[in-house]
């Protein structure tokens, strides 16, 4: 699954996910939110979603980078 990928990467940095329905499911909780589902193929609930960074989203990201940019030097 894609999403064991990403979370592979993830842990490779020092940052893996526990579950990651439950991190998306915060970031969409947000005022404002940080991503939008768009789309959801299947009924069940591990059905395969898909998601867009929003631009407060990306704002974040970029603070998140810059934050550890920083950090290094």
């Amino acid at each position: 699954m894609i999403s064991d990928i990403y979370n592979a990467s993830l842990k490779d940095l020092g940052h893996g996910l526990s579950n990651v329905t439950v991190a998306l499911d915060g970031l969409k909780d947000e005022k404002p939110a940080l991503i939008l589902q768009l789309k959801k193929s299947g009924t069940s609930k591990q059905a395969r979603k898909t998601y867009k960074l929003t631009v407060e989203g990306a704002k974040r990201v970029r603070q998140m980078l810059d934050h550890d940019h920083q950090d290094e030097g």
